[in-house]
């Protein structure tokens, strides 16, 4: 072989190596970003107001949402807007949903459930889509296996 054919395939082998090497950087990439994200999305979700909401909001007995106190309609308000926020960024694929929505399955559909007094209210006024990535995370939780 002459010295034009080695460094060709000396030449193409650094190429395979390379795009090899970037293929893994990019996959560890992507990893920390899901972990970032899902590291965000958990302090968001576990936050103590969040959490109080969330407790607020599962112990309203009341069906009559024009009943419910002040501090209840604050409490669901920010419940249902923290897992409407959530669901955005679990619909447009942040990250793989049912990191979330199989993890606090349970607090998403009974909030979602408690809430549908508010949420039919809120959508007369606002749209029928107020709230909407809230009922995807719904329709996730309720479709997840523990």
């Amino acid at each position: 072989m002459d010295i034009g054919t080695l460094s060709t395939i000396f030449s193409t082998i650094l190429v395979l190596i390379t795009v090899i090497v970037i293929f893994f950087q990019l996959r560890e990439m992507r990893k920390a970003t899901v972990a970032t994200a899902f590291s965000n999305i958990v302090s968001f979700l576990q936050a103590e107001k969040v959490r109080e909401a969330r407790r607020v909001l599962m112990n309203i007995s009341e069906k009559d949402f024009t009943k419910w106190t002040p501090e209840q309609r604050v409490n669901a308000e920010t419940a249902c807007s923290t897992f409407d926020t959530v669901g955005i960024m679990l619909r447009t694929n942040v990250i793989n949903h049912a990191l979330v929505t199989k993890e606090w399955r349970f607090a998403i559909i009974k909030c979602w459930e408690k809430a549908q007094p508010m949420i039919k209210s809120y959508r007369e006024e606002r749209g029928k889509d107020f709230w909407d990535d809230f009922e995807w995370i719904y329709r996730m939780a309720k479709t997840a296996t523990s």
